[in-house]
């Protein structure tokens, strides 16, 4: 997806779906729900078992975002959803949502890594 409208860009990388988002403010339901009709629409083309979602991008996430990054663990081709290159504030939100596995907390729906190299 690389037209002007593009919230995410897709690339497909060794059976990894990388989608980098290019919002910073994650707080709008239009821009949400833009967010999650693209991810899941490239999700859906790829059928990769593995998704990347590079963060970089994103400074802020509202709680009406939660719900774009959980439709992604609705297709049956995902089994992961890793989050990297995430600002460590908006990273502390994913983590007191419980959102994210830790060693003390298995069940979270997300992992996170530091970078793309770390996962691929």
């Amino acid at each position: 997806m690389t037209d002007r409208n593009s919230i995410v860009t897709a690339e497909n990388q060794n059976g990894t779906l990388i989608l980098t988002i290019h919002e910073s403010k994650l707080r709008d339901l239009l821009v949400v729900q833009a967010l999650k009709e693209q991810m899941l629409a490239a999700v859906e083309k790829s059928q990769a078992p593995k998704v990347l979602l590079d963060m970089r991008h994103v400074q802020m996430v509202g709680s009406v975002a939660f719900l774009a990054f959980l439709g992604l663990r609705r297709p049956p081709c995902v089994d992961r959803v890793i989050l990297c290159h995430t600002r460590p504030d908006v990273l502390e939100l994913f983590h007191l949502c419980r959102l994210i596995s830790t060693p003390n907390h298995k069940t979270g729906p997300f992992e996170a890594a530091e970078s793309i190299a770390d996962v691929l």
